[in-house]
Formats: structure tokens, sequence, C-alpha cells
């Protein structure tokens, strides 16, 4: 039933929809007739203009005198120039035609007339009428041309003036047709408008079905969400209880992880308190050296050159020790830096290394770099002077030319062999310039 009244629902939407559609058709061919009616009316009052001017031109052409009028007046002038023979009498006629006085001077005619009226007063009569009947064809003549262009312009307005009745006529038909379409359409909105008003009334009622519907499936749909809710409670119970003991797993992983890393802490507080006595024990020994270097000088007066004991050829430049943990999986470096010791043109310096690996029994790959680096992404870009060199329990030695590069070095130690237990590196390095 629900389903039902939803799809009756959907189907009056979109009756109202399409009432709606069909309403802005409506008033869009409404204005577009009113647009083409308005046009029409302007056509028809231009036409009925242009049709009362082409009449008032065809009652002023009417208005004129007709061919036979023309005939007559050329009837009656010739029998008066046939009658009249004499040089007055010609002349007489001449200015009553033209409408001048006879007494004034002669009017200002073609030259050619003037000359055949002179010359007919000085010729016979029978001469005399022979010019006055070729004037008289002359004139006959141009009076026939000007009837037939009055003629052809009375014809073309004629065809004009029916061209634009046939005009008149369509224009009518064609604003009768839009008057028809326009009280169809004004029809069909009306009753678009009467079914609009009936479909919202049955949405109206529709709407009250459904809003009453749609309150049961809520208390249904309430008490669905109350039982999915404990299901989800005890769902999420089960899942924390299996959360708990992945977590717990991980926490042992960890335990162990961080059991590793205090050893190897514990490994490298020792190696810190074996440094600093060492560094205690070198102070005391480089401050009975000064103490003895101080007696020699006072009783030979002679200066030592080297920084510290033993044969002429090797001084020590300086020596450095520290301790460093290498993680599972991970690279461990140190830079040395020559400094500013001051090195004579046939002296070469000499790096000597001695380090030790805790556990005794593990092993790693050890690499000295020509330059400082402190970024392993540019380690393969930078020279090599020993290369993965396999230690065990620890190591040393001595190389020469190792801070030909920026007068500094970079000492590598690599624990990516191994991925459990890290490593605690203790050494010592020292710089010795040898003749």
């Amino acid at each position: 039933c629900l389903q039902s009244v939803i799809r009756e629902n959907v189907s009056l939407r979109e009756k109202v929809t399409k009432l709606k559609s069909l309403l802005g058709r409506s008033a869009k061919a409404q204005r577009d007739t009113k647009t083409d009616l308005d046009a029409t009316k302007t056509r028809l009052d231009g036409a009925q203009q242009e049709i009362a001017r082409l009449n008032a031109r065809v009652e002023s052409l009417a208005s004129r005198p007709t061919h036979m009028d023309l005939l007559a007046d050329f009837e009656t002038n010739f029998d008066r120039a046939v009658l009249s023979i004499g040089p007055a009498a010609v002349g007489g006629e001449d200015h009553q035609q033209s409408g001048e006085d006879p007494s004034g001077p002669p009017a200002q005619s073609s030259g050619s007339e003037r000359g055949d009226i002179g010359l007919a007063g000085d010729m016979p009569s029978a001469q005399k009428g022979a010019v006055v009947s070729s004037m008289l064809l002359t004139e006959l003549s141009e009076a026939k041309a000007q009837v037939e262009r009055l003629e052809s312009l009375n014809s073309a307005l004629l065809h004009r003036a029916s061209h634009l009745e046939r005009t008149n006529e369509t224009m009518v038909s064609e604003k009768n047709a839009v008057e028809a379409k326009l009280a169809n359409t004004q029809l069909e909105l009306r009753m678009a408008r009467m079914e609009t008003d009936n479909a919202c009334r049955e949405m109206r009622e529709k709407a009250a079905s459904l809003a009453e519907m749609q309150l049961e499936i809520d208390l249904v749909t309430r008490s669905a969400m109350d039982a999915n809710a404990r299901a989800m409670e005890g769902m999420e119970a089960a899942e924390r209880v299996r959360t708990d003991k992945q977590y717990v797993t991980e926490l042992e992983a960890k335990v162990l992880a961080l059991q590793e890393w205090a050893l190897a802490s514990a490994e490298s507080k020792r190696l810190t308190a074996e440094r600093c006595h060492m560094l205690e024990e070198k102070v005391r020994q480089m401050t009975k050296e000064k103490e003895s270097l101080e007696k020699d000088e006072e009783e030979s007066g002679v200066g030592v050159t080297g920084g510290g004991k033993g044969d002429v050829n090797e001084r020590r430049l300086w020596t450095k020790s520290s301790s460093l943990v290498v993680g599972a999986g991970l690279i461990g470096m140190h830079g040395l830096v020559l400094g500013d010791c001051l090195i004579a043109a046939n002296e070469t310096v000499m790096l000597r290394w001695k380090f030790d690996i805790t556990p005794s029994d593990m092993d790693i790959l050890f690499s000295i770099f020509k330059g400082r680096c402190d970024d392993q992404k540019k380690l393969k870009d930078m020279d090599l002077l020993i290369k993965d060199r396999h230690v065990q329990g620890g190591g040393g030695g001595e190389i020469g030319g190792a801070f030909a590069v920026q007068n500094a070095c970079t000492l590598v130690w690599s624990n990516k062999n191994s991925w459990v237990r890290p490593r605690t590196i203790k050494f010592v390095v020292e710089a010795y310039a040898i003749q």
C-alpha cells in the first residue's frame, strides 16, 4: 500500500511538472502570438496607408484628361488651323494655343517653331498649309506618346493596387488565424490551470495520507534502529575483545623492542662514562706533558714543534674518541674535520682509527668517504677510501689522503644486514703529520 501511494505521488509530481511545463509553453506561445499579432497589425496599418496613398494617386490620375479628350482638342485645333490659311490667322492661332497676348513679344518656344512660323509668313498659302500640317502631326505624335505613357503608368498602378489588395487579404487571413490560435491557447491555459488545481488538491490529500504513513514508518524505523544499536553494541564488544588481543600482542612486540633499546642505551651510557674517564685521564696526561715541556724549554731554550711525544718524523695533530649506537637496519655516520692545523709542504696527513663493537661477537660493515656528509642519500656520489669492510668485534688501521676533499672525511658503520639487534661502536681516531 505504501509503495502504491509513493508511486502515485511520483506520478502526480510528474503530472504537475508536465502541467507547469505546459503552462510555461502556453505563456510563451501567447507572448509569441501577441508579438506576431502586433507585427501583423503594424504591417496592416502600413498596407492601409499605402492603399490610401495609391487611391489618392489613382484619383489624381483619373482627374486628368483622357486621350479621347486630347484627341478632341487636337481635332478642334486642327480644324481651326485648316480654316485659317493667312499668316495672321496662323499667328493668332498659335498665340491662342500658347495662352500669350498676340500684341506682345513672341513666346519662349523652341527655335525650330519660331523659325517655321517666321518662314510661314513669307511662303505661299499651300506651303503654309503643309507647314501647319507637319506641326500638327508632330503634336499628334507627342500626344499619342504621352497617352501611351499615361496608360502604362495607369496599368502599373492598377497592378500594384491589386497586389496590395491581395497582400491585405493575406494579412487579414493571418490575423484571423492568429486570433483563433490565441483563443485556443487561452482556452488551453484555462484548462491547464483547472487540471493544475485538481492535481494540487489531490497532492495535498496524498501528502496528508503520506504523512500519516510516514509517522508509522518512523515508529517502526526507530524500533529497528534501537534493535540495530543493541546488536552493534554486542558486535563492538566482540570486536573490542579481538582488538584488545591484537593490541596486547603489539605491546609485547614493542616491549621486546624497548628492552633491546634499553640495553643499547645502558651500553651507550656505560661507553659515555668510560669516555669521560678517558678524557679526564687525557687531560691529566696533557697537563703533565705541558709542565714537562715548559721545564724543557726553560732548561734548553728550544721550543717543541710537535703536539705529542715520540719520533721527530711524526707528529700528532689531534686525537678524538667517541661512541654511537647503530640501530637495526640503519647506518651510523661520524664526520671528521682536520681543522686549523698547520701542515708543512713536505708533510702528509695520516688518519689512524680503532673501534670496538658491543656485543663483541657481532659484525658490521665499515667505510670511509672523502669529504664531510650528513645525508645518507648523498653518500653514493662521494669518493670512497674504504668500502664496506667487514669487521667483527672491532678493528683498526690507518690510511692517507683522507682529508684531500674539504679537509674532512666521513666514517660510516652500516648495520643494514641485521634487522633485530643494534650495535654500539666505541672508537678512537688520531691524525698525524708524517714527513
